[in-house]
């Protein structure tokens, strides 16, 4: 192996050209056995995520490791630099990049130069992809090359580089092998789409069949009765408003949208969010906050862009205003009167929700920056949803479409020129919004946002006919079959660090469910067990006595709660109806109809009529299971005894009943997406509270979850040397499970975390905890044990 010509090189250098020939036939590259002549070269950057000779600083490009980055933020100002000055002149005619291989948080370089210390230049545009690239150029004698990156293909939080090679190879020996592997979603780009039409509706999420079985359950349970007479009341209620009153509402096409986070600028209370706000259609562009100010006022001015305040904050209150109207005219209007029409079949109702939709559809593609006040840059959205909350309104819009698909009105002229209402429909409200929510999933990730917009296009595809959407949200490679592979556990636990996001997703993954069994080729998730275990009482699990355990990004549990006689969660007793209506076999229809009662305590109807879901059971609910209210001995050591997670790295210690029963939460495993920096933290429940309290978590963006509820300080933890934990890669992160035992007088939990605060010095950082006694007289022992670090 020819190395270099002239002076011997040094140990490290001699390495660092053996890792580049390595490296160089991993990455499918094939170089002749040519030197590459950046080996022991020095690099500098304009900037850089890592200090200077650190990880992630520009002498990672130049260190014949493809797994060692140059990274740059990508809020640095355009152009940035990477200079790497060779070990001696030399004469060159290619440089060869190895792309930074992590799309979700590297965006991919576009237009480059290559700069030369004779003064001369070359202009480049990359290819939208990781595959490694040679440029080629006259033949020239370089003491230095620098890279300088003009643009690239997206606004991620940084771009970067692997490794920057450079040869003379006047035979163009230099060549990909083999053309490299397509990335995973690299068939989806540019994509044909296609419509074959549903003859059928609704097709999304109910069918003709579970419209006849509504009916069926109205006549005979008086739940059901009592739901289907609230919507068609409320669907009465716009019928009052004449046509053109709608689209006299609506804001005009670009116009604000807000969350209306910083409130009042008298009293600094809130007038609501969204469809939640404080406003009335007799009052239009006016907010009224909680102490009764009504904005804006003479004070106070809003030009439709917002008022600024005398402290620089801007208040939106015609932007939350606009925000309550499209909101109100789909969560209460259309939707009523959609419904109103699928269970009467009265025109007079899907005529009304084709005026809104068309109304909607009219200004939507002019709305696209969301709400003006989320931390977003750039802003992106449609109307008052910013980014992936665009599907969550999206899959409504297509749900009201899809009742009143057949009606006569959809076919009358729309409010834009030329159009049909279905038309407009179609084309300005469904299809903006599916092509918008897809190619932002194109970006990727296995995370809840990218489920978000995968839903979104799949619910247009299932509903137009469109195969594209739908394959790529049941096989492609972020849809659900790989959520499921590569986010649900063993114990049919989620990776995300915290259970309100947990329960979040399982609403997300079931809005899968629907599309895809409904679909011309159909595909039950039932069926699969990962799914069935994913949605098998995941609240109850990591329960403590009547408490939904707080880790994570999850608001403080402040409530006074004794352990019930039977543990409840309205989530998992919705999950496990579902369940039981989709089961795939006799004995699975069997196994979730035992835990549908036992979670009823044998009344199912009555559960069914306190159900914070009568709309899904009023299209879905079946005959109630038969059987006893008996749980497996599994499921009831799950629930009600000392147990532990293993993946996720939860214990739970439960000990005794009633005003007596104490409980105890530790979390040894990874803190991953919304975790804290926290391992080994403990939730401890007495007295019918969470004795130890966690600050938890309301908002993302703000300044008490970035800068304090998420550091290790602000846990019941031992801090080492006054650092929080994981100083170092996310990956330094979670332990082991050393012991657990449940005993009559004492339960026990011991497990170790070192890696958290290893970068301290820290070789043992351990915690046992147990529940010791019986009755009023039990107590907690906490025993931490730290061995290493100053402090």
């Amino acid at each position: 192996m020819a190395i270099s010509e002239g002076a011997p090189m040094n140990p490290s250098s001699i390495l660092t050209a053996m890792l580049s020939v390595i490296l160089l036939a991993l990455s499918g590259v094939e170089t002749g056995n040519l030197p590459n002549l950046a080996t022991g070269a020095q690099a500098e950057a304009t900037s850089s995520a890592g200090a200077p000779g650190g990880k992630y600083s520009a002498s990672d490009a130049v260190d014949g490791n493809e797994n060692t980055w140059w990274a740059c933020p990508v809020k640095a100002k355009l152009p940035q630099t990477l200079k790497v000055t060779l070990a001696k002149p030399a004469e060159a005619d290619a440089v060869l990049l190895l792309k930074a291989r992590n799309e979700t948080l590297y965006a991919n370089l576009r237009e480059i130069e290559l700069r030369f210390d004779d003064g001369s230049k070359v202009s480049h545009t990359l290819k939208d992809n990781v595959h490694p690239e040679v440029i080629r150029f006259k033949l020239r004698r370089v003491a230095w090359i620098e890279l300088a990156v003009l643009s690239t293909y997206a606004e991620k939080v940084y771009f970067g580089l692997a490794e920057l090679m450079a040869f003379r190879d006047p035979k163009e020996e230099i060549f990909m092998a083999a053309a490299p592997p397509p990335a995973p979603k690299d068939k989806w780009h540019n994509v044909k789409l296609t419509q074959l039409r549903r003859e059928k509706h609704p097709c999304v999420y109910i069918t003709p069949a579970d419209v006849e079985r509504a009916k069926k359950n109205i006549q005979r349970w008086p739940w059901a009765k009592s739901y289907a007479a609230d919507i068609v009341k409320n669907g009465d209620g716009w019928l009052k408003r004449p046509d053109e009153w709608f689209a006299q509402q609506l804001p005009a096409k670009g116009a604000c949208f807000a969350y209306g986070f910083t409130g009042c600028p008298i009293c600094s209370s809130s007038w609501g969010t969204w469809g939640g706000a404080r406003c009335s259609w007799d009052k239009p562009g006016k907010v009224t906050c909680a102490n009764g100010h009504e904005l804006p006022d003479a004070e106070h001015p809003d030009p439709g862009t917002g008022h600024v305040g005398k402290d620089g904050r801007i208040h939106y209150f015609i932007g939350s205003y606009n925000a309550w109207v499209v909101e109100q005219l789909e969560s209460s209007a259309c939707r009523s009167l959609a419904l109103a029409y699928t269970l009467t079949g009265d025109e007079r109702y899907a005529h009304k929700a084709a005026i809104i939709l068309d109304a909607l559809a009219s200004i939507y593609p002019g709305c696209t920056s969301g709400s003006w006040d989320y931390p977003s840059k750039p802003p992106s959205g449609r109307f008052s949803r910013p980014w992936y909350q665009v599907a969550r309104v999206l899959i409504h819009y297509v749900n009201h479409y899809d009742q009143i698909f057949h009606a006569k009105s959809l076919d009358a002229p729309s409010l834009v020129p030329g159009l049909t209402r279905r038309q407009n429909i179609e084309d300005n409200l469904l299809k903006n919004g599916a092509w918008y929510c897809y190619e932002q999933s194109l970006k990727g990730g296995l995370h809840n946002g990218e489920a978000d917009y995968i839903r979104g296009a799949l619910a247009v595809g299932c509903a137009l006919g469109i195969p594209e959407y739908v394959d790529w949200a049941l096989d492609g490679p972020y849809g659900i079959r790989s959520y499921l592979a590569n986010n649900v556990d063993r114990d049919g636990r989620y990776y995300e660090t915290s259970m309100s996001y947990s329960i979040h997703t399982r609403d997300l993954y079931l809005t899968f469910s629907e599309p895809l069994i409904n679909w011309t080729k159909p595909v039950n998730l039932c069926a699969d067990a990962k799914f069935r275990a994913f949605f098998t009482l995941p609240e109850l699990t990591a329960n403590c006595f009547g408490h939904t355990v707080s880790y994570g990004d999850q608001g403080p549990d402040t409530s006074k709660r004794y352990d019930p006689p039977r543990k409840f969660s309205a989530s998992d007793y919705n999950f496990a109806e579902i369940l039981f209506a989709r089961a795939a076999t006799p004995e699975d229809k069997a196994a979730y109809g035992a835990l549908v009662t036992y979670l009823a305590n044998g009344k199912v109807d009555a559960a069914r009529a306190a159900s914070n879901d009568k709309h899904w059971l009023l299209f879905h609910a079946e005959d109630p299971p038969a059987g006893e209210p008996k749980l497996t001995e599994w499921l009831d050591r799950r629930l009600n005894r000392t147990d532990f997670l293993g993946r996720e790295g939860i214990g739970v210690l439960r000990a005794g009943n009633g005003r007596d029963a104490q409980a105890l939460l530790l979390r040894y495993g990874q803190s991953l997406n919304h975790g804290h920096f926290d391992d080994l933290n403990i939730n401890y429940y007495a007295l019918g509270r969470e004795v130890t309290y966690d600050l938890g978590y309301g908002l993302g963006s703000t300044h008490t979850q970035v800068g304090w509820s998420k550091q290790t300080a602000s846990h019941n933890l031992v801090v080492v040397n006054e650092k929080t934990q994981r100083g170092g890669p996310a990956a330094a992160s979670g332990g082991s499970l050393l012991f657990l035992a449940d005993t009559p007088l004492a339960q026990v939990i011991e497990a170790e975390s070192a890696n958290s605060s290893g970068k301290e010095g820290v070789t043992e950082y351990r915690r046992l905890c147990a529940l010791i006694g019986e009755g009023r007289r039990r107590y907690l022992l906490d025993v931490f044990r730290v061995t290493g670090g100053q402090q």
